[in-house]
């Protein structure tokens, strides 16, 4: 009868030495991450842009239900106002959509971008 034994798991390595000398403090790792971000900058500052024109964008859509109920919706109650209130009500409602999508497209460029940049940053952190 063949009895079993019971390895440990192999130590993994060492990190490397920039890493190890970053691990003393708290402060020293966010200076070690941080000298990878100046590498990226320009890019990270565009993100941060466009980020905010995406939720600016957004918020201004949603800017657009105030005149919808308080305008648009009576006068197309009325019977004397009804064509132009369907009028207003279909013209708000197309604003809408086209600064829907547009939002979206900036949260999309910008998630794209963000990734990008992360990729590199981890790429420049592995490569050192």
């Amino acid at each position: 009868m063949k009895t079993e034994t019971h390895r440990l798991p192999a130590i993994p390595p060492a990190p490397p030495a920039t890493l190890r000398q970053a691990q003393g403090s708290g402060g020293a790792v966010w200076r070690y991450l941080l000298r990878y971000l100046e590498r990226e900058r320009l890019g990270w500052s565009l993100a941060l842009i466009s980020l905010f024109l995406a939720i600016f964008v957004s918020l201004l859509g949603l800017g657009l239900f105030t005149p919808l109920i308080d305008q648009a919706l009576p006068l197309a109650q009325d019977g004397a106002t009804r064509s132009d209130g369907l009028r207003l009500i279909r013209q708000l409602l197309l604003e809408m959509v086209g600064i829907f999508l547009l939002g979206n497209l900036l949260f999309y460029r910008t998630y794209v971008l963000m990734t990008e940049l992360a990729q590199t940053m981890i790429v420049d952190i592995r490569a050192d």
